[in-house]
């Protein structure tokens, strides 16, 4: 549990890494207020105004992300899901502290489901409880061990960038050299191969480095946070 705990990334570097709009990601983890109507946070169970994210705030805003701009679900029924697993299986971080998994039972549904009975997570096939797709999506990017989401692979594991809280302070890396520095050298016209000589690389590493670091898609704005 200690390393969702830990403490990771402002908010500005969680947004930038997510691709979200900065007050986006303010709004998921300590609520707003718009037009008279208080909004709960979502990433957090109570509001803490901190501009630090956990890992494991890190982790379910990646999760978030992926059903709001994927699946354009609605907040409020994502929220709910939340809450409810949160509470049933007393975890805090629910996406990130709790090995996805499916199978036949009620129960399992139970607490896969928003109280509404809408289904976020899992669905019903054939009589066997089957994770959604949207919901593979998300944590075939996601390396768990003991259960405990332990780092990410933001352009999923055939790629070589991975998130890890443990190396590098959390900055995206490949084979241990933060991104950022493979980027900025490329930028300032060092050829990809040499920079792949310099560190001993594979030129593969340099490339998905230069993808990832490469100026993100336009953040959601944050008029789509409610």
């Amino acid at each position: 549990m200690a390393v969702l705990e830990r403490e990771v990334y402002e908010v500005g570097e969680a947004a930038r890494l997510l691709g979200l709009h900065v007050r986006t990601l303010r709004n998921w983890l300590d609520g707003y207020t718009a037009r008279g109507k208080l909004y709960r946070p979502v990433l957090r169970e109570v509001a803490t105004g901190s501009d630090l994210l956990t890992w494991g705030e890190f982790v379910e805003a990646g999760y978030l992300t992926e059903y709001r701009r994927v699946q354009k679900i609605p907040l409020p029924k994502i929220r709910e899901y939340i809450e409810t697993w949160r509470e049933r299986l007393d975890a805090p971080y629910p996406p990130a502290d709790r090995r996805p998994y499916a199978g036949p039972g009620p129960d399992l549904m139970d607490s896969a489901e928003t109280q509404t009975g809408d289904t976020i997570m899992y669905r019903f096939r054939n009589g066997q409880l089957t994770m959604t797709p949207w919901a593979q999506e998300f944590y075939r990017k996601v390396d768990f061990e003991e259960d405990i989401a332990r780092r990410i692979w933001p352009d999923g594991k055939d790629q070589l960038v991975v998130i890890d809280p443990q190396r590098a302070f959390g900055t995206p890396t490949v084979e241990g050299i933060r991104t950022e520095v493979l980027y900025e050298m490329f930028v300032a016209g060092d050829p990809v191969d040499e920079i792949a000589a310099d560190y001993d690389l594979d030129r593969r590493a340099i490339e998905a480095a230069i993808r990832f670091e490469s100026p993100r898609p336009k953040p959601e704005t944050s008029a789509s946070a409610a």
